[in-house]
């Protein structure tokens, strides 16, 4: 019923469909990786992520990322193997420090925060407690930052890329 013209020009035009494509696919190209000369420092990385939890109202995660850091510096600092098991950890701290077992427990892996002020508070334990092993393990404690403002990158980290 139709004409004789029709299944010729649907073969040209798929032809000239898979022509067309091939031509473009060829232009774009495979895509390459660039290294561009940018650093970022942690502090801003901490922050930026702070604002998302923060906006996300996702206290427990940001409690745990600060947990999951603790737990493996605790671990290392009481002589324990990283695939050391939680509760490892947890008894290790509590004989080291003195602390029931059931507390260090709730500081490590227990307490949710329901707001931000006991977010703050948790942080807080986290790091006495982090202090306390420190303190009776009687080995130094790691550098800590210092107080001195940051410098500015070098001059050739700082170029403006405009496109």
């Amino acid at each position: 019923m139709t004409p004789g013209w029709v299944t010729p020009t649907i073969l040209l035009l798929a032809v000239v469909f898979l022509a067309a494509a091939v031509w473009q696919g060829r232009r774009l190209g495979p895509l390459v990786a660039e290294n561009l000369p940018v650093t970022v420092r942690a502090s801003e990385t901490m922050e930026g992520r702070a604002r998302l939890y923060a906006r996300g109202n996702a206290r427990l995660r940001a409690l745990d990322s600060l947990r999951v850091a603790t737990v493996q510096r605790l671990a290392a600092r009481v002589g324990l193997s990283r695939l050391a098991s939680l509760d490892d950890v947890v008894l290790a701290v509590s004989a080291l420090t003195g602390r029931a077992p059931a507390e260090v427990r709730f500081v490590l892996v227990d307490g949710v925060p329901a707001t931000d002020r006991d977010l703050v508070a948790q942080s807080d334990r986290l790091q006495d407690l982090e202090r306390a092993v420190i303190a009776a393990s009687g080995l130094p404690a790691a550098p800590q930052a210092s107080a001195t403002p940051p410098q500015p990158p070098p001059e050739e980290w700082t170029h403006e890329h405009t496109d």
